[in-house]
């Protein structure tokens, strides 16, 4: 092993200069390096999590539709759930119902300023009682605006979301 330090006449021990410089430059670039990536990993985080929250409340939906024991006002049937996705808001909203009425929701979750939603089938899926398929299939596509990342989730028919 090689020992660094030096010993002067009087046989005292240290660093040179130059040593101590070339440890402070690499400990900077260290640091410029993690602070560099410390944002693209918060915003590949934010986006992760609401690619989770999608998928977790739309299996939510799904799972209270398949348990659903209540009768709906006029009906045979139990009740259904659904998720309407509003970009506007950066929302998700867990609704009973099989279709989309404010006055319905259930639960809520913000998404985020910079999380966008877009879907090729409209702005809500609800499940259909006893089978938990979907009324609408398709993809959804969630976009984090700052780096342009993307997820996309599908909707399949079966109402399974992957």
């Amino acid at each position: 092993m090689i020992n660094s330090t030096h010993q002067n006449k009087e046989g005292r021990s240290g660093y040179t200069l130059l040593e101590v410089l070339i440890a402070i430059v690499i400990m900077s670039m260290l640091i410029v390096l993690a602070i560099t990536a410390f944002p693209n990993l918060l915003t590949r985080r934010s986006l992760d999590r609401a690619a989770q929250e999608t998928i977790t409340l739309l299996g939510d939906a799904r799972a209270r539709t398949l348990a659903s024991r209540e009768l709906s006002e006029g009906s045979n049937e139990g009740n259904s759930y659904g998720v309407y996705l509003d970009n506007a808001d950066g929302e998700l909203e867990m609704f009973s119902g099989s279709s989309y009425d404010a006055a319905n929701t259930i639960k809520t979750i913000k998404l985020g300023r910079t999380i966008s939603i877009a879907t090729d089938f409209g702005d809500e899926v609800s499940f259909r009682r006893l089978t938990g398929e979907a009324n609408q299939t398709g993809t959804i596509t969630i976009t984090e605006s700052r780096s342009g990342d993307v997820q996309t989730i599908s909707v399949l028919s079966s109402g399974l979301v992957q």
